[in-house]
C-alpha cells in the first residue's frame, strides 16, 4: 500500500515552469510589439505634423507677384515657396525628409469647371494650387515609410485676409 504525501511532484512543478516560462515569453513579446507600434504611430505623427506646417507656411504668403523681401503666392512651385525649405530634418533621433509638389489650376469663364489646361487669355495668377506636401523616414526595421497631405491654396488678395482684417 502506497501512501501519499502532500506536497508537488517533480512532474508537477516541471508543468507549472515551462507555463510560467510560456507566459513570460507571451507577455515580453507584447511588450515589444506595443513599443514597435508606439515608435510608429509617434513617427507617423511627427511626418503629418511637418507636412501640415510646409502647408500652413504655404498658405501664409504675404503678397500675389513674386517681390523681392516678401513671400509670394506666384512663388510657391515644386519644393519652393514659403520660409521653410525643402529638405531633412532630424525630430527624435529619426530623419524626415520633406518635399512637395505643386499644380496649378483654373477655372474658365465658359466651363466653369477647373481645370490645369491655362485658358486663353492667360491670367496673371491660377486660381488656385493644389499642393501635395510629402514626408518620408525609415522605419526600425530600415524599411522607408511615407505620408502625403494635399490641399488647395486659394489666390485670394493677403490684403483681404483675416489677419489682413484683424484689429490690432
Amino acid at each position: 500500500m502506497s501512501r501519499r504525501q502532500p506536497g508537488f511532484s517533480l512532474i508537477e512543478a516541471m508543468v507549472a515552469l515551462v507555463l510560467l516560462v510560456g507566459g513570460l515569453a507571451i507577455a515580453v513579446h507584447l511588450l515589444v510589439a506595443s513599443a514597435r507600434s508606439a515608435g510608429t504611430d509617434q513617427a507617423m505623427s511627427v511626418a503629418l505634423g511637418l507636412a501640415q506646417e510646409k502647408t500652413d507656411d504655404l498658405r501664409d504668403y504675404e503678397v500675389l507677384p513674386t517681390t523681392t523681401g516678401k513671400i509670394a503666392y506666384q512663388d510657391i512651385s515644386d519644393n519652393a515657396g514659403g520660409q521653410i525649405a525643402s529638405g531633412t530634418s532630424m525630430v527624435f533621433g529619426t530623419a524626415f525628409t520633406r518635399t512637395w509638389t505643386v499644380s496649378n489650376w483654373y477655372f474658365p469663364v465658359a466651363e466653369g469647371v477647373a481645370t490645369t489646361t491655362v485658358p486663353s487669355p492667360a491670367p496673371s495668377y491660377p486660381d488656385f494650387k493644389q499642393v501635395t506636401v510629402s514626408v518620408t523616414w525609415r522605419d526600425e526595421k530600415n524599411e522607408l515609410r511615407s505620408v502625403a497631405l494635399t490641399s488647395m491654396i486659394p489666390r485670394i488678395d493677403p490684403m483681404f485676409s483675416r489677419r489682413a482684417l484683424a484689429y490690432p
